[in-house]
């Protein structure tokens, strides 16, 4: 719930906390709408988030100040609503994250999982063959998951074999793993002091 001034200057909205108890107003000025979209996105605030879309000056997919888009910080967290409320405004689903990773939402999605959001992001024309930094691609990280691999499947592609998932370290080998786990267990107990 929300009710909005608009100015030349700024834009003040007052928001119903989600247990509608208290009231807050909040003023953004017009170059603030990357940092705060993308705030709201990676914070799960939604009703923010819903507010921002409907401005004509805020940028879907603008990047924040850490190089991660919008979209991409919603999928992160897990915050369907948002990523629905994101696409639904025509977001550009393949925005790439302008960080180390240069992966895009749909990395982010079938990494960690995120059925619903996967199938939100494929259906709003997400590259599942898309690479990242790493030439790593959202099928890639798919390939490793049965729960989100059929969104893949049925659109054709291909399971990466296991030995490149290896190559492209999207899974660790598991003798190397449990070596290092090994090293760290076998390593002496500090002394207390």
């Amino acid at each position: 719930m929300h009710a909005a001034t608009r100015s030349t200057r700024r834009i003040i909205r007052l928001e119903a906390s989600d247990a509608g108890r208290s009231v807050r107003a909040r003023s953004f000025r017009h170059a603030d709408h990357r940092s705060s979209l993308c705030e709201a996105c990676a914070c799960g605030q939604e009703a923010t988030v819903a507010f921002l879309v409907d401005l004509d000056e805020t940028d879907l997919d603008a990047l924040g100040p850490d190089g991660v888009s919008p979209l991409c910080a919603a999928t992160i967290w897990g915050y369907d609503g948002i990523v629905r409320l994101l696409v639904e405004a025509t977001c550009n689903p393949n925005v790439r994250n302008r960080d180390a990773t240069r992966s895009t939402a749909l990395h982010a999605a079938a990494a960690q999982e995120h059925g619903k959001i996967v199938h939100l992001l494929l259906q709003a024309g997400a590259d599942a063959t898309l690479e990242d930094g790493e030439s790593r691609m959202p099928s890639d990280f798919a390939s490793v998951s049965d729960a989100v691999w059929p969104l893949f499947a049925v659109r054709g592609l291909l399971r990466t074999p296991k030995a490149t998932l290896v190559e492209k370290r999207v899974i660790r080998k598991a003798v190397a793993a449990a070596a290092a786990d090994g090293a760290q267990a076998a390593a002496p107990p500090r002394p207390r002091r």
